[in-house]
């Protein structure tokens, strides 16, 4: 396998791994398991957004978190259209999911060093 092609398939998995992370935040949020203000230190914020765009991250998963920082405005400002906001950011987490490749064989090294630090 080419760097290139070694690369991308490494940045699609990492695209994968922060959408299934984005949707349990979102799931906790939904269901009043964490705050937003949690949700926020997690991924939810700007800070997670300029990460994503310097780490070339698709323009969908851009559009998932940024939308999520919002979701704490919606509910103050706008809390009937809380709802359409969380069902948007869950269809595009959805598309990122069914365009991307199954979890590859070296996923489980990716996942041991990004949540338990081996």
């Amino acid at each position: 396998m080419s760097t290139t092609t070694s690369t991308s398939s490494q940045k699609e998995q990492r695209e994968r791994i922060v959408s299934l992370f984005a949707l349990g935040v979102l799931q906790a949020v939904r269901n009043g398991w964490i705050s937003n203000r949690e949700a926020e230190l997690l991924l939810f914020s700007p800070k997670f957004i300029k990460l994503a765009e310097n780490g070339g991250y698709s323009e969908k998963l851009l559009n998932v978190i940024t939308t999520a920082t919002e979701i704490d405005d919606v509910s103050r400002l706008a809390p009937t259209g809380l709802e359409s906001c969380y069902k948007e950011i869950e269809d595009t987490i959805q598309e990122i999911l069914q365009a991307s490749q199954p979890s590859s064989p070296e996923l489980p090294s990716q996942s041991e060093n990004l949540f338990f630090g081996s």
